[in-house]
């Protein structure tokens, strides 16, 4: 499959699923069954929701705008990550869309920008972010720098630091990002899965170190509980029962790679079953849709859910995509 393809596949997944799950963030899947039935499309959200009731059907959210500001600094910078440049991009966003008067911002993200404005350092910014604000936003770092380990460390590494910089953030961000890049090297859905679990441990040594449980453990566990016996709609009821999927990164982080797996990397199946599950459901949706995106490339996304991707002008995903594909790598 040409890299062209996984790259676009990756960004379209991300951004795909984040506007799939919009709707359902933050409801059970009792309230989205009562509501919407089993959601297989796009669909608004109820004008009671409490973060996304203002935004239209198909409309992505902070995932997708964080996630492509990710892209641009690497567009601009030959590949490279600064904590120090993204730091000033996340203060001018949050000015420019008026993000702290907004509910649809994390609130880790919502802290470090917070300190940012009053002028503190990035490294300093994020040291009580553990929520999934890091993991849902460094896939595109994957895209790029799939051949190059220590590359794709350090700047997943940058990336966290003005918001995330805590061990269990980083560890969700690595896994992530570590997926990606195995997905981009061609490699199998068992090798996509155990770079997950390498990325997450790696993860787990960096950044200020905070008590909570091992994303990789939690991946490990995610996937042993998997019944070939049951449905997947079963199989993902009986995880995110005892495993959640909130915010949280030691939550959201595994389920968005067990969707992955279960699903054999399909990515409609993969952010259907984020969507349906609810809770933080844009960006679970937006996890599993990068990973699955770079696996199985473009052409296994439904056309009607490209064309969505692709009219959404805050994501503007061509022009990002033909940048980002062409970008010079800083050696």
């Amino acid at each position: 499959m040409e890299l062209k393809e996984k790259i676009l596949g990756s960004l379209v997944g991300l951004t795909i699923g984040d506007a799939l799950g919009m709707p359902t963030s933050m409801m059970t899947p009792e309230a989205i069954q009562s509501v919407y039935g089993w959601i297989d499309g796009f669909v608004k959200p109820t004008r009671d929701n409490p973060i996304h009731g203002h935004l239209a059907e198909g409309e992505s959210t902070d995932d997708t705008a964080l996630a492509m500001m990710i892209v641009d600094e690497m567009i601009d910078n030959h590949g490279d990550v600064s904590a120090h440049r993204l730091a000033k991009r996340l203060v001018n966003w949050a000015d420019q869309e008026h993000i702290m008067n907004s509910s649809v911002i994390g609130p880790s993200t919502r802290q470090s920008i917070h300190l940012l404005k009053e002028g503190k350092d990035p490294k300093e910014t994020g040291l009580t972010g553990v929520t999934n604000g890091a993991a849902m936003k460094v896939s595109p770092i994957g895209l790029i720098h799939y051949q190059d380990e220590e590359a794709l460390i350090k700047n997943v590494y940058q990336a966290c630091l003005p918001s995330h910089n805590t061990s269990i953030a980083i560890s969700g961000a690595m896994a992530i990002a570590f997926a990606v890049a195995s997905a981009m090297r061609n490699e199998s859905l068992n090798s996509i899965l155990e770079a997950s679990i390498k990325g997450a441990d790696i993860g787990e040594t960096m950044g200020i170190k905070v008590t909570g449980p091992s994303i990789s453990d939690r991946i490990k566990w995610a996937i042993s509980m998997i019944d070939p016996l049951k449905t997947q709609l079963e199989n993902a009821t009986h995880v995110v029962r005892h495993l959640g999927s909130s915010m949280l990164t030691y939550e959201s982080v595994p389920m968005a790679i067990f969707y992955f797996y279960l699903t054999k990397g399909n990515p409609k199946e993969a952010i259907l079953l984020a969507v349906n599950m609810g809770d933080d459901a844009d960006t679970i949706a937006s996890m599993t849709g990068a990973v699955s995106g770079a696996y199985l490339g473009l052409s296994r996304f439904p056309y009607e859910w490209v064309e969505v991707a692709m009219n959404n002008q805050d994501a503007a995903l061509l022009s990002r995509y033909q940048n980002l594909s062409t970008c010079k790598i800083k050696k």
